[in-house]
């Protein structure tokens, strides 16, 4: 007799890719300050601006790092990387944005004018010019965004194929497929999930977005670029409609558009094929954004196993999906399905139960799975040793602390677990 195979839900994150030769956040975090430091303002903000220096992005990253020290004391550190910083720029366009486009609170503080950390740019605008500084932040933003969108498909141009690594990770998807029904979100811009798997459905038919295929799709088996992909590429600059193009070689993919957008309460939000930064709802508003994210929350529900690869749980509206899926009301008979987590970890990490009060990735783990674990554990690199698993409290949650391509050497162990009732 044959059974049905369970339907498996898979979370990617930049960790899953670091070991095929794919930028960590933090060298990403360098490659934003030097674009930064290369940016040239268009004409027509020199011409309406004496200044002689415009780098936003690094003195908005030297400020919220000056912020987050004032409280050194937290349990939990803040650390900056680039997404916090985009973020902050759409929240200052919006905050320097004249009435009544900008944010009203402005009328709650006495002195509305940019700090004198951002000299020379922040000294007063023309009265013609009262759009200026809002300008020079989107410009800027849209430029960063491009530079990403550009390097990350150099990056993905230069995946090995033949490499070891290449061949576990494909190895791992191609045994997950034998024994689930497999669908995956993929938070990263590269092309390693669908050079692993390139007959995956992505939502693209002949280059153009079909939101009702993903809308009424039955079927699983597919990779959903949540956040954007190198493959994306915008019509044209006048038309922010999203494209797939298959050909990475191309030279005509357009990142970003000289269209204006606006989200709710006219917060300034630069069209482009990524999705980075903070107010990250307002910018899925978009298709595909818009029905993979709805297509999300379905097969959250959907799912009888989970499978969280490299993932900071850094994303809220990943994170609250994820949440509602074991948000069942106490006495339902719905089962909670196994979890299983996969990340990378070295000789000095310390237990789950340890860290859920002073990491912010084992905490937001514990939150977004409903879960805690226990203090008298083995350390993870003892688990490593033994081939071994953190287990939480329930026994629901299996964290593994290998590494995503180490674990192709126990996939035996991970599907059991994903298959356990």
């Amino acid at each position: 007799m044959t059974f049905p195979k369970k339907r498996l839900l898979v979370i990617l994150g930049s960790g899953s890719s670091m070991p095929c030769c794919m930028p960590s956040v933090a060298n990403l975090d360098n490659k934003m300050k030097d674009w930064c430091r290369e940016w040239k303002p268009p004409a027509e903000v020199v011409f309406r601006s004496a200044c002689t220096r415009w780098e936003v992005f690094n003195d908005l990253w030297g400020m919220v790092e000056s912020y987050y020290k004032k409280r050194e004391a937290l349990s939990l550190p803040l650390r900056v990387n680039f997404e916090k910083v985009l973020g902050e720029m759409i929240a200052l366009a919006y905050w320097v944005t004249p009435a009544p486009f900008g944010n009203a609170l402005r009328l709650a503080v006495e002195n509305p004018r940019l700090s004198s950390r951002f000299f020379p740019w922040s000294a007063p605008a023309q009265s013609d010019a009262l759009h200026l500084h809002q300008i020079t932040i989107k410009y800027q933003l849209a430029y960063l965004l491009e530079n990403l969108a550009t390097h990350m498909r150099e990056r993905s141009m230069a995946l090995n194929k033949d490499a070891p690594n290449f061949l576990a990770y494909r190895s791992i998807l191609s045994r997950l497929r034998d024994e689930f029904e497999v669908g995956v979100y993929n938070l990263n811009y590269d092309n390693v999930a669908i050079s692993a798997w390139p007959d995956a459905f992505t939502g693209f038919r002949h280059g153009q977005f079909d939101a009702r295929a993903v809308s009424v799709r039955k079927e699983w088996e597919f990779i959903y670029p949540l956040h954007g992909s190198v493959h994306y590429s915008l019509a044209s600059e006048q038309r922010a409609n999203i494209l797939w193009m298959d050909d990475l070689t191309r030279s005509d993919f357009t990142d970003s558009t000289s269209v204006s957008s606006t989200a709710e309460e006219f917060k300034p939000l630069v069209p482009t094929t990524l999705i980075a930064g903070a107010f990250k709802l307002d910018q899925l508003l978009a298709d595909p954004f818009q029905t993979f994210y709805a297509s999300l929350v379905r097969h959250a529900h959907e799912a009888d196993a989970l499978l969280v690869a490299g993932y900071g749980f850094g994303d809220v509206h990943v994170n609250r999906a994820l949440q509602n899926m074991f948000s069942h009301p106490p006495g339902s008979d719905s089962r909670l399905p196994p979890v299983v987590v996969i990340t990378k970890s070295d000789a000095s990490t310390q237990q789950m139960g340890i860290r859920q009060n002073s990491d912010n990735w084992a905490q937001r783990l514990g939150e977004t799975l409903r879960t805690s674990f226990d203090w008298n554990q083995p350390v993870p690199q003892k688990l490593i040793e033994k081939n071994a698993v953190e287990l939480d409290l329930q026994k629901r949650v299996a964290i593994w602390h290998g590494g995503f391509v180490e674990a192709g050497a126990h996939l035996d162990a991970v599907v059991d677990w994903l298959y356990k009732s």
